[in-house]
């Protein structure tokens, strides 16, 4: 699959839902959820997390569809963009993960940045001693040893 602007468009045109492979997200922050967002991915299916798009709300509520088109803006290259995240993921996740693609899309005047990130098959991935999966639409913490099998 090519991550370009037709990709995007496509998205928005179908209303594709969040689901185990897919995530939007309104802003892009390394905050405390960046990185389970990312093993989640990576310990379930892999999949895509798109930053620059915001859910879609009816009465307040999310709803899992594309919505708003915010775009995101930084200060740094991909380049150094890309460096930033892969020595983030590599010195917190155990084992040390950091194999994804980055793709910054132009959709007209707005920059939407996506994270490709694969299943990883060696295991799984811990973030900060904890093991993250997805379900449906979100992550959740796996609390059931049975699970990590």
């Amino acid at each position: 699959m090519e991550i370009n602007t037709a990709f995007i468009q496509h998205l928005l045109d179908t209303k594709t839902e969040e689901s185990t492979t897919l995530d939007y997200k309104r802003d892009f922050k390394m905050d405390k959820d960046f990185i389970p967002d990312i093993t989640s991915l990576a310990n379930t299916n892999g999949g895509l997390l798109i930053y620059g798009i915001d859910e879609e709300r009816i009465g307040g509520k999310k709803t899992g569809k594309p919505g708003e088109i915010i775009g995101i803006s930084f200060e740094k290259t991909l380049d150094e963009l890309t460096m930033q995240i892969q020595q983030t993921l590599y010195s917190n996740t155990s084992p040390s993960f950091a194999d994804l693609q980055i793709h910054l899309v132009d959709y007209y005047d707005k920059k939407i940045l996506v994270i490709q990130i694969p299943k990883f098959y060696g295991g799984t991935i811990m973030s900060d001693g904890r093991v993250f999966k997805r379900r449906l639409k979100s992550k959740y913490m796996v609390t059931d040893a049975n699970e990590l099998q």
